[in-house]
């Protein structure tokens, strides 16, 4: 199912943008709170993220680039 997201997602679909951010936000803000004990800090951090992936055009081969992305972005 990524993989078809991230397709879509590279011709700028919104709508699969979304069902992305929706898929893996709460567990992004969960891991980035963990690291910096707060939660409104937490949640810009993964809003920018995502914000860059689509303001970027950040284009990804298949769902493994885009959790590659994602582990960079955690470590």
């Amino acid at each position: 199912m990524d993989d078809r997201l991230i397709e879509q997602i590279n011709n700028k679909d919104t709508d699969a943008f979304h069902k992305l951010y929706d898929k893996y936000y709460k567990a992004l803000v969960y891991y980035a709170m963990q690291q910096i004990d707060s939660l409104e800090a937490a949640e810009d951090i993964v809003q920018d993220l995502f914000i860059s992936i689509w303001e970027k055009d950040l284009h990804f081969q298949n769902s493994t680039a885009f959790n590659a992305y994602l582990r960079r972005f955690a470590a």
